[in-house]
């Protein structure tokens, strides 16, 4: 099973993913840098989400590559 056909995205070919999704929070850049960071172990998640202004969850999300 391709992951068009586990998630669905190929019924919405025009919905966009990332940074050209009008509501992203993160730019690719910043998505990089948070797993860099974070694989490093210098940082929690909890100071990751405070220093991009985000959730906690969102920082997990950008971590596990969700």
């Amino acid at each position: 099973m391709t992951r068009g056909d586990a998630h669905r995205s190929h019924l919405h070919p025009e919905r966009h993913q990332g940074e050209l999704n009008g509501r992203a929070r993160l730019t690719r850049e910043q998505v990089e840098d948070i797993r860099a960071r974070y694989a490093a172990g210098t940082v929690s998640q909890f100071f990751l989400a405070d220093e991009y202004h985000v959730a906690q969850t969102t920082i997990s999300a950008v971590v596990r590559k969700q």
